[in-house]
């Protein structure tokens, strides 16, 4: 840790530099040749650190983090009443998934850091329902870096809370076995994206959007997905953002046959 001297004190707590941050103050001179463990004499010896943009995004972060877990915690619940239904072949209400869609879009329209941040939170015994609604909050973030306006975005996190409803059509006992799959068994789960397709076709106004995520999140560029083999500029461009979302959630999970990778690696593999 580099100790720095401020106004001829000594700041060498880090308790100390936070409760220093919290202050109105706009920027800190340091004169880094007065600071105890500089590595090097090549560094300008008058650093301003601007704080107010820092101390203004925490702000904001910590805003949003509340309205933020409500949001996860909701989708999450809706998710698995959803995803519970189908799988017991009943009705599902789209009123609610667009609702659920619409308050994380709003949240991320608010701050995206908060929303994104409990993203990582992950938990094993309901992977399922979690995944479905870290997938939606990832597209639709991806979908609002690109400029696009909100009713995309509800389009695309849509897609992404019904990304897997045709896993509610495969047998539990392939879902979660633990060892590697079977090519028949494979074979099945390849099925998925229809089942999806099939599961909402009895549902009016979803969007082309939504279900290009449904049908194409396991679709790769190289052509070597699935269901169909499709690549390139074939694969829509709401399917490839989808597939990035799906992998790097399930990657980044504890799942019953493998540990969860650091972010870094997993952004690395895809």
């Amino acid at each position: 840790m580099i100790i720095i001297r401020c106004d001829k004190k000594i700041l060498s707590d880090n308790s100390e530099i936070e409760t220093l941050k919290k202050t109105r103050a706009v920027n800190v001179k340091i004169n880094v040749h007065k600071s105890i463990n500089i590595q090097s004499t090549e560094i300008d010896p008058s650093i301003t650190i601007p704080l107010e943009k820092t101390n203004n995004r925490e702000q904001e972060y910590y805003r949003e983090l509340q309205k933020a877990k409500d949001v996860h915690h909701e989708g999450v619940i809706r998710a698995s009443e959803l995803l519970k239904a189908v799988r017991k072949g009943h009705t599902f209400s789209l009123k609610v998934v667009k609702q659920v869609t619409i308050d994380i879009v709003e949240s991320l329209l608010r701050n995206s850091d908060a929303l994104l941040s409990l993203s990582q939170l992950k938990g094993h015994d309901d992977y399922t329902y979690v995944h479905s609604v870290n997938v939606a909050i990832l597209i639709t973030a991806f979908y609002k870096s690109f400029g696009y306006g909100s009713d995309k975005l509800v389009e695309a996190g849509m897609g992404g809370m019904l990304h897997d409803i045709g896993k509610m059509r495969i047998p539990e006992y392939i879902l979660n076995k633990p060892g590697k799959l079977t090519d028949s068994e494979f074979s099945i789960i390849k099925r998925h994206p229809e089942y999806g397709i099939d599961a909402i076709d009895d549902k009016s106004g979803i969007s082309d959007i939504t279900r290009k995520v449904i049908l194409q999140h396991h679709e790769r560029y190289n052509g070597k997905g699935y269901p169909f083999g499709i690549k390139g500029e074939r694969i829509n461009e709401v399917g490839l953002v989808s597939a990035v979302a799906d992998v790097y959630d399930a990657l980044t999970s504890d799942r019953v046959y493998k540990s969860a990778w650091t972010p870094h690696k997993a952004i690395a593999c895809i």
